[in-house]
């Protein structure tokens, strides 16, 4: 299984989700909830392979996306086990996280978007999802900003260009 829609549909009186899954010939594609079965050792095997993708993917600065789109004032940045909850300039908190058997972000610490947090994967990209006080925060990656985080020493690197 690789996702799971927000809201749930009635088909012939049956109440359920929509799951995207995919087979092992690499075949993907939707099937409504009542006729999906799973073993439970492809189930633990479909987590520990999406708990494994969460990690590789969370690493970095993570950027509130507005309604419209725009970047908003919030952002969270995932490093060495350790986050950052900044909002504007001022930086919130911090502490440690883990990534849940239910694949949810737990911090150690409370924050303004709340202290568990979803995170879905968006077309090719994970989102981080959180709903505290009937306000909804929406969270994408910053992907010029993972590259430099991953560097060792960035004012050596401009050092040594000017020689």
């Amino acid at each position: 299984m690789l996702e799971r829609t927000a809201k749930q549909d009635t088909i012939d009186g049956s109440a359920d989700f929509w799951y995207r899954v995919r087979q092992d010939s690499g075949v993907e594609g939707w099937i409504f909830g009542t006729s999906l079965s799973f073993s439970p050792q492809e189930m633990a095997q479909n987590v520990k392979g999406r708990k494994k993708e969460i990690e590789e993917a969370l690493p970095g600065i993570w950027w509130e996306i507005e309604g419209d789109g725009s970047t908003g004032y919030r952002r969270i940045v995932f490093k060495n086990n350790t986050f950052y909850y900044s909002y504007g300039n001022r930086l919130e908190n911090s502490g440690t996280f883990e990534i849940t058997d239910d694949l949810k972000i737990k911090l150690s610490s409370p924050t303004g978007i709340g202290q568990e947090l979803d995170v879905r994967k968006v077309g090719l990209e994970y989102r981080i999802f959180s709903a505290i006080d009937n306000f909804n925060y929406v969270f994408r990656p910053a992907p010029e900003e993972k590259e430099y985080l991953e560097q060792t020493n960035p004012v050596e690197e401009n050092e040594s260009d000017d020689s």
